[in-house]
């Protein structure tokens, strides 16, 4: 990206030896893939990306006209694609703005097959550059810190350069041109670097090479660091001008490096995992979800149904506050779907977590498998049975009601019980025990317990209201469970859940 008027300066094959590029020599097939962006996210992954900003020190060294800024309206992704953008527009005292990208102290590597599948804009005074830098740049300064330009172009035209960049008594460089193309259009542009030469490829095609085992290049056995840049003007290209069309952008389909024995990559994107382990937690989680497949978008469901690639793109943690069972799976172009994840957490009451849904729980006389015979389910709605039926002869004999197995909390609030006697002229005293049980039914913890005295007070059946207020409740796969049983006296009759008589739990 440094240049001093490229074409003002004599090229210097003498101190390269015979390095004329090969034509349709092929790029090799070893290499394996070590690490890449593949921009497939929502935002610039921080991870890899750091941004320069600003004018750098004389236009960064080129004389450049913009403002490199880390804003969205200049660099971004969009469309599984990075965008860089070029602005005309007053910004920091400059007349353009645009970005300028690195993965300096995040990413670096020495020796390897760099590459990236590009488009790129076109016009005078655009300079679009996908380049590295010695990754000791601010011990020792440039040159002396070496460059790699892995692909330059400049105004209108239809070649890419590469070049390198390194001190031998000052500056010296050595820089080839590939063949006309539409650089338009995509095109994957790449080095093949090791310890003896550097070579150049557009689409996998050879057009440049450069021995680096003399001239003093050891700069270029040591690590680098990868840029991506949209310079607009400069001591090479000149400055726009009339023809020039803003806003210009440069996309960037992925960043890709492979080294030769590195991992082989696995044809299937790799299961996500969870940082946090299924089970019971006692407050509100944060649940982060990752893939070791390089540049792969995680997506997931919180409903039971299957991750497909129109499920929600996981970018931020989940935040679970109560029960839960989450299904993530791993997409990337060119690779097969991870198997899918799960994961399920449950969320226990307190702290006002996971309160039990707003609703109110009738009694209903249906049999509840696996509490005991006489044990029956609170459903949420009412009996579509009309009048006084279905009643619940209330004897010596226990008379038990559930909820579901739940869990959650149960806030402050009533039960309500609508008894009655049908013997005008007596009484009837029964006693209510409210439990917490196991789902089984064992395990039972009173809650609390009181006597009510259901009486006549004339002709014909006569309710008697009750309320108790019940404190609140935490239940881990648990039960609340309501036994109404005959002291004394004659028996009574409960309605639990016809017309609008009050036998139920108010959920508040």
């Amino acid at each position: 990206m440094k240049k001093k008027t490229l074409f003002g300066l004599i090229m210097i094959f003498i101190l390269i030896g015979s390095l004329l590029p090969s034509v349709n020599v092929h790029a090799d097939t070893t290499w394996n893939l070590v690490w890449s962006d593949e921009f497939n996210g929502s935002r610039i992954n921080t991870s890899n990306w750091a941004f320069d900003t600003g004018t750098g020190s004389g236009g960064w060294g080129n004389n450049e006209l913009e403002y490199y800024t880390n804003r969205p309206e200049n660099a971004r992704i969009e469309n599984g694609n990075l965008l860089i953008e070029a602005r005309k527009e007053a910004y920091g005292g400059m007349g353009y703005t645009s970005a300028r990208m690195k993965t300096k102290e995040l990413r670096q590597f020495t020796y390897g097959r760099i590459e990236a599948r590009m488009k790129l804009p076109k016009g005078q005074g655009i300079w679009p550059a996908f380049w590295m830098l010695g990754s000791n740049i601010d011990q020792v300064g440039w040159p002396k810190c070496g460059e790699l330009d892995i692909m330059e172009n400049v105004n209108n035209g239809s070649n890419i350069y590469g070049t390198i960049h390194w001190d031998k008594s000052g500056h010296q460089y050595y820089t080839g041109q590939s063949n006309t193309i539409d650089v338009t259009q995509y095109h994957v542009y790449s080095v093949e670097w090791n310890a003896s030469s550097i070579k150049w490829f557009v689409d996998g095609v050879k057009y440049w090479e450069a021995n680096i085992t003399i001239n003093d290049t050891e700069e270029f056995h040591r690590p680098f660091f990868i840029l991506l840049n949209l310079a607009v003007g400069g001591q090479w290209p000149g400055s726009p001008d009339g023809t020039t069309q803003f806003p210009a952008k440069m996309y960037v389909d992925y960043v890709r490096v492979y080294q030769q024995g590195g991992t082989t990559p696995s044809t299937q994107a790799a299961t996500p995992t969870f940082n946090l382990a299924s089970g019971t937690y006692d407050s509100v989680q944060n649940v982060s979800i990752s893939t070791a497949t390089p540049g792969a978008t995680i997506r997931y469901t919180i409903d039971g149904s299957e991750p497909n690639e129109n499920s929600a793109q996981y970018t931020t943690p989940i935040n679970v506050t109560s029960t839960k069972t989450i299904k993530a799976k791993a997409f990337k172009a060119g690779l097969a779907s991870s198997l899918t994840a799960v994961a399920t957490y449950t969320i226990r009451s307190g702290g006002g977590i996971g309160n039990l849904p707003s609703t109110t729980w009738y009694l209903f006389n249906q049999k509840v498998a696996g509490v005991n015979t006489i044990s029956e389910n609170m459903q949420t709605g009412k009996s579509s049975v009309s009048g006084w039926q279905p009643i619940k002869a209330i004897s010596a004999t226990q008379n038990v009601w559930t909820t579901p197995v739940t869990n959650g909390t149960y806030r402050n609030g009533n039960w309500n019980f609508t008894l009655w006697t049908n013997n005008p002229g007596g009484t009837s005293n029964v006693k209510v025990d409210l439990l917490k049980v196991n789902a089984d039914g064992s395990g039972g913890v009173l809650l609390g317990s009181k006597i009510i005295n259901v009486s006549a007070t004339g002709g014909g059946n006569h309710p008697t209201i009750y309320s108790y207020n019940l404190n609140s409740v935490s239940l881990n796969n648990q039960r609340l469970m309501v036994k109404v049983t005959k002291t004394s006296g004659a028996d009574a009759v409960m309605c639990y859940n016809t017309n609008d008589f009050s036998t139920r739990l108010v959920t508040p």
